[in-house]
């Protein structure tokens, strides 16, 4: 998913270009389904993450390929958007390849409407026409854009059930709230902490303790959990919270698989090892 195509990495960047009816064909139907974790790799680590399962009182998540992913891709929203302004045949899968370059490379990123403009006219390679990033950013505010992972509304249920307080603590902008109210999820959430309210994005202390602040709970009884080992494993632990990898395609022996697996840890005493993940 991560990878791009051999034949673009001569450029730093790929061009995908805007063009007009019949002037263009699209030569690949697939698409990246999640953007939030391109390039993203971790440590194999042999143990399985220590976490004192029975002290943990809060929850934070992720949201981004933790709770939702982009649908039915980043490159394919971005063409729908295009074609409205009447530029037929662009490529979903030659924007999700430029898509996974530009997420890739990018530094310093704020998560600002101005930042994610520079993101998205890198993706299509060009200054886009009046109207069009507007347009992209609109529509991702909208919850067709994104699908739920399935093991989702189950886990913060049967969490919400036992009395956990949960929130989200995400790199996000302010569309971030609104998505997760609009698709039901806000009403399992105390808070949502977003990067650029915090001034701050993870992995960095500053987000995480916003999380903490928030709960005013010590930071051993407060478990993150993201898809990203540096971003949220490391962020986490950095500021004394437990942390947990969500790692969706089991390429770790320390992380787990489905969201569906953490209410059965939470109930493992402290004396006792976590079952295999």
């Amino acid at each position: 998913m991560e990878q791009v195509a051999q034949r673009r990495t001569k450029t730093p960047q790929a061009r995908v270009g805007l063009r007009r009816p019949g002037r263009h064909r699209d030569r690949d139907s697939f698409g990246l389904s999640l953007f939030f974790c391109l390039g993203r790799r971790h440590p194999l680590d042999p143990i399985v993450t220590p976490v004192n399962w029975a002290r943990i009182k809060a929850i934070t998540f992720d949201a981004g390929g933790t709770l939702i992913e982009p649908y039915p891709s980043v490159g394919e929203v971005y063409a729908a958007v295009t074609a409205e302004f009447g530029f037929a045949g662009v490529s979903a899968a030659e924007l999700n390849r430029a898509f996974a370059s530009a997420w890739k490379q990018r530094r310093a990123f704020d998560y600002s409407p101005s930042r994610w403009k520079m993101l998205v006219e890198e993706t299509f390679g060009s200054p886009l026409p009046g109207g069009l990033f507007e347009a992209i950013y609109e529509r991702f505010r909208q919850p067709s854009s994104w699908r739920i992972w399935e093991d989702v509304r189950p886990t913060l249920q049967t969490l919400s059930d036992r009395g956990y307080r949960l929130a989200v603590v995400s790199n996000w902008d302010e569309r971030l709230r609104d998505l997760l109210n609009t698709l039901d999820l806000g009403r399992y959430l105390e808070f949502i902490v977003l990067s650029i309210e915090a001034g701050a994005t993870k992995p960095s202390p500053l987000i995480f303790q916003r999380a903490l602040d928030e709960l005013k709970v010590p930071a051993g009884e407060v478990l993150h959990i993201g898809d990203s080992w540096s971003e949220d494993v490391e962020g986490a632990r950095a500021c004394g919270m437990a942390a947990l990898l969500l790692d969706r395609r089991k390429t770790s022996a320390s992380s787990i698989s489905s969201l569906d697996q953490l209410p059965a840890l939470l109930c493992v005493p402290h004396d006792q090892k976590p079952p295999a993940l």
